[in-house]
């Protein structure tokens, strides 16, 4: 009794806010793959309006399933405390979900070679989000609530990108200065929401850098995860969007750029939150 007492926590946190980052994660992956089976597929007339910007804003499928995976991991593992226990827990979640999004995307997409491979790498994705699982329940629960607040404003920006570039004089040079811009303010808001929740709980200021990164280590992984699995993966991810001159979208130097600048502001940020002394009425 007293050894399960040591491997367990208090209760699973499963029933709490966790199940909501389950069901947002499921929305975003859901959403991310209609894109990409519309645009593999040729049927693209429904990607306009605030919802192709919405698709454009996503990171991509492979984001979707590190995220999505991620969350259920941390739903599964939850109630056990050392991470000896919760990675394998997540790990296993992680080819358990990824094996469904890999044959889901080869049977729904096509039988072509260039299908296959995509199918592989977001089921490899699935897997790489599942080992997030390791890391303690307040951190996680925080990076991943600073990730959907982080997708959920990439879509409004997704949305104001045409007139803010207008007004900052269109060309280049002002379409990288929104987009630096976008992504330093992504970071905030992953700072934001991560130190909130790290200091309720009164985390450690190390951790509280974990927290803010995560967002940006989400998204840094999904590029990487996306060039390993070749240039016709790369393609389809890029295609998402760029073949809509409705839809604003992201190179993949861009998502890449992007992404390590909501890791460094997002971690950076909340680690100066984090070793602010918390006053009694915090």
């Amino acid at each position: 009794m007293a050894e399960e007492t040591r491997l367990r926590t208090a209760k699973p946190i499963g029933g709490t806010g966790t199940m909501t980052e389950v069901y947002m994660g499921l929305v975003w992956l859901g959403t991310s793959m209609y894109v990409a089976h519309a645009t593999i597929t040729g049927s693209q007339d429904g990607l306009s309006g605030a919802f192709g910007s919405a698709a454009a804003a996503l990171p991509g499928v492979v984001a979707g399933a590190l995220v999505t995976t991620a969350a259920i991991g941390h739903a599964a593992a939850s109630r056990f405390k050392p991470f000896w226990l919760r990675l394998p827990i997540g790990l296993g979640v992680g080819l358990l979900f990824g094996l469904v999004c890999a044959a889901g995307i080869r049977f729904g997409y096509g039988d072509q070679a260039g299908i296959t491979v995509f199918a592989l790498t977001v089921g490899a994705a699935a897997v790489v989000g599942g080992a997030f699982a390791a890391l303690p329940n307040a951190v996680l629960e925080a990076g991943l609530w600073a990730t959907t607040f982080v997708f959920a404003f990439g879509v409004f920006i997704g949305v104001l990108q045409p007139t803010v570039v207008k007004q900052l004089g269109e060309g280049p040079d002002a379409t990288q200065l929104y987009l630096n811009g976008a992504s330093a303010l992504f970071g905030l808001l992953a700072a934001f929401y991560s130190a909130q929740k790290m200091r309720r709980e009164e985390a450690a200021a190390p951790w509280s850098l974990v927290a803010g990164a995560l967002p940006g280590v989400f998204l840094v992984l999904a590029e990487y995860i996306t060039r390993l699995g070749g240039s016709s993966v790369v393609d389809m991810v890029n295609g998402v969007a760029t073949d809509n001159p409705d839809l604003a979208t992201l190179t993949d130097g861009d998502r890449m750029r992007h992404g390590l600048i909501v890791l460094a502001v997002g971690g950076v940020v909340a680690l100066i939150v984090g070793l602010i002394p918390r006053r009694k009425e915090d």
